[in-house]
């Protein structure tokens, strides 16, 4: 299978995020695992920052969180291993 996108016009919302994300069934690639680990892209060089939106985030996030029956495990940096 090669890579999807959806493309979705709208304000920088969690809306549009949620939008987005219902036109691709994520079940088939969850089924099976107990956790999900959600990756964002953070890179700096001297002249410039990439990172994922927070929007972005915060709507995979919750959409995962209403379909899993699972607790859920929220870390927000390394500080909650130690």
């Amino acid at each position: 299978m090669g890579s999807q996108v959806a493309v979705v016009k709208g304000e920088r919302s969690d809306e549009s995020v949620l939008k987005a994300l219902e036109m691709k069934d994520h079940k088939p690639a969850l089924s099976g695992w107990e956790t999900v680990l959600i990756k964002v892209n953070f890179i700096t060089v001297k002249t410039s920052r990439t990172t994922t939106d927070p929007i972005v985030v915060e709507a995979i996030i919750r959409k995962l969180a209403r379909a899993s029956p699972m607790p859920q495990k929220h870390y927000e940096n390394d500080n909650h291993h130690k």
